[in-house]
């Protein structure tokens, strides 16, 4: 197979993805209608924008271990859920303080700030109450899901890595800023890599590969955003550019080369990992280039 026609098939997978994972939100949408200013702010903050990319994982994953995608699809919607409410509670005034997100207006700039509070709680209890009522999978994986999804999205993951963006550590130095960016970004993304692979009943050693890879990525991509904030603008990213340059980032640590040096490390760091995985990752090795791209 070409590079291009290696190109064109991961668009094309890409693509499947966002398509399966919208039309499952949007059931669940329509089955918790309840207030009908809450329902509109939750699909807003949930449909008609976003790459998918955490499911994308989670399928890609499950091709691996050959597990059929309506055992994922559950797992799949409830991290998107989670991340989507994270985006929410990222943009209000009192955390980032952004009017746009995914090239519209931030939810809370939409509607307003109490409404954004809370169509974002009800996205991320949502999230654990699909995975709960999951017909597909026994009790005991789904008590193991929603154990590892709670805690790499809560207190111990994702919002600790948000609490330290807000609140740095008084030496914020590279090793900080990694631990918040893993914490912040790679727990949810690596959260994505490992459920298949409990789905799949895979061994404890490559579970914590998928792991480990998923955090890898999680720091690949934080890196390329980071990279935009300043080197790209608005139409490309979505959102507004160059509101990082106030914080201890790699960039505003390392300089635009530094961060440069380093994302090539944590490439080849990642791609070595895949090649422990089976079939060495499969389309997960299509991913960094595209990730990549998005900075050029």
């Amino acid at each position: 197979m070409t590079k291009s026609s290696e190109k064109l098939d991961f668009q094309q997978r890409l693509r499947e993805v966002q398509q399966r994972v919208e039309g499952y939100l949007t059931t669940l949408l329509e089955k918790s209608q309840s207030h009908e200013k809450l329902d509109a702010a939750m699909a807003y903050a949930l449909t008609d924008g976003g790459k998918r990319l955490r499911p994308f994982l989670a399928y890609a994953v499950a091709d691996i271990y050959d597990v059929p995608h309506e055992e994922v699809d559950s797992v799949a919607a409830a991290i998107e859920l989670i991340h989507c409410y994270s985006l929410v509670h990222d943009d209000l005034p009192d955390m980032d303080n952004s009017c746009l997100r995914r090239g519209k207006p931030s939810v809370w700039k939409q509607f307003d700030v109490p409404t954004a509070i809370l169509a974002g709680d009800a996205l991320m209890t949502l999230a654990f109450q699909v995975i709960a009522e999951e017909a597909y999978l026994g009790p005991s994986t789904r008590a193991e899901l929603v154990a590892m999804l709670a805690c790499q999205s809560g207190a111990q993951g994702m919002v600790a890595g948000q609490m330290y963006d807000l609140f740095p550590k008084e030496n914020n130095d590279v090793d900080a800023v990694l631990d918040m960016q893993q914490l912040k970004t790679g727990c949810l993304i690596g959260a994505s890599c490992q459920a298949a692979a409990i789905i799949a009943g895979a061994s404890e050693g490559e579970i914590n590969f998928l792991k480990q890879f998923g955090r890898l990525f999680g720091l690949i991509f934080q890196i390329t955003d980071d990279l935009l904030d300043v080197e790209g603008d608005t139409a490309t990213t979505g959102k507004p550019v160059a509101q990082d340059a106030c914080k201890h980032n790699l960039i505003n640590l390392l300089g635009v080369d530094g961060a440069k040096e380093l994302l090539a490390k944590l490439v080849s760091d990642a791609l070595h990992l895949l090649e422990q995985l089976p079939h060495g990752g499969g389309i997960l090795q299509a991913l960094i280039p595209w990730v990549l791209n998005r900075s050029n």
